[in-house]
């Protein structure tokens, strides 16, 4: 089997959908004569517009008219071979589907747009090498496994330490790079970036270094950076050797929340739940846990942050806000379910 990836593009009415799999991916664009980039068909970054998976915003109750069969032929409008491997989410907008791929080795980073209309490519530019890339160790992961971000005019894309560049969306230049935030990511890099206000935010929780650091989006540049302050809790891996990397690099993709007019954003690492100054990366609180490697994303509803930060156990936890402003948070069991509908939970098997 081929280590390429395919993006498949399928009739549908105006939605996105996003099912990866380790040598196919499969993407749900709009149905012919939609628009892709209009309101609605954006899908900015791996969380999609509103950083929880959701097509539409709370309230909006329209049917998206995703297609409910598919196969190799049926619904299918376009299919297109992509080289090398990546697991990223694409992220599309006007009229473009940007992605991430990279050599299997580690050795080569590239960027990638396709024309959501008719799956051509358009542009394949390697953006980063590496002589020395660390060693992924399993096949669980890829060197290409954070997704883009997408605004008009502009697409960033991040590999980890390895790189994180910005290009013009209708010249393709290169507008500024940075290769120099360290990370020993042990597994891979893994944890998207994300956008607030003129900030690209960049997760950096390694085997080495735990870190978030925010970029002017304009020019690159550090605007800030809050290193994680959480001690390693030796009760996550008794009788292990806790200096193994994975008890010490997690992959969480952070979140922006808005509690009462304060604007968090919400990050998990191998140790803790943390919510921290968007503008300012200030630490306001954390939660310590005892668990490693965290994966999934945080969700936020109603005062209520939700961290899936126990896969081992099954275990989770939800942050609860009195709505005071105050470090008033406190662990609390998840049983309910958001309002937009459930907490859905997945293990690596689906």
């Amino acid at each position: 089997m081929s280590h390429g990836l395919k993006r498949v593009c399928f009739r549908g009415n105006g939605a996105n959908f996003l099912k990866r799999g380790a040598d196919l991916a499969v993407l749900l664009l709009g149905a012919l004569g939609v628009v892709l980039g209009a309101k609605g068909t954006d899908w900015p970054e791996f969380r999609g517009p509103y950083g929880d998976g959701h097509a539409q915003g709370a309230g909006d109750t329209k049917l998206a008219g995703l297609p409910v069969r598919w196969s190799e032929t049926e619904n299918v409008k376009w299919k297109t071979a992509i080289p090398y491997r990546g697991w990223s989410t694409p992220v599309v907008m006007a009229g473009q589907v940007w992605l991430t791929t990279a050599t299997a080795d580690g050795h080569d980073f590239f960027a990638i747009c396709v024309d959501a209309k008719t799956g051509q490519v358009l542009l394949n530019e390697k953006l980063f090498h590496s002589e020395t890339p660390e060693r992924l160790g399993n096949d669980m992961n890829s060197y290409a496994t954070p997704s883009p971000v997408i605004e008009p005019g502009r697409v960033y894309l991040s590999f980890g330490s390895y790189g994180t560049a910005c290009l013009d969306t209708a010249t393709w230049k290169t507008l500024w790079k940075r290769d120099d935030l360290p990370c020993s990511h042990y597994r891979g890099p893994s944890s998207s970036p994300i956008q607030f206000d003129s900030l690209l935010i960049l997760t950096m929780d390694g085997a080495d270094l735990q870190y978030t650091v925010a970029l002017d989006k304009a020019t690159g540049q550090t605007v800030w950076k809050a290193d994680r302050t959480a001690l390693w809790n030796p009760q996550a891996a008794p009788g292990k050797n806790l200096t193994q990397g994975d008890f010490h690099k997690a992959h969480s993709t952070p979140l922006i929340a808005n509690d009462a007019g304060r604007v968090l954003l919400l990050s998990a690492d191998a140790n803790a739940a943390y919510a921290y100054d968007a503008r300012t990366g200030v630490e306001l609180w954390r939660i310590h846990h005892s668990d490693f490697s965290v994966a999934p994303a945080p969700l936020f509803e109603h005062g209520v942050a939700f961290f899936c930060n126990r896969p081992h156990e099954n275990r989770d936890v939800g942050c609860e806000s009195r709505g005071t402003g105050r470090r008033d948070w406190h662990e609390c069991p998840v049983e309910a379910g958001l309002a937009r509908g459930e907490v859905r939970l997945a293990d690596s098997g689906g």
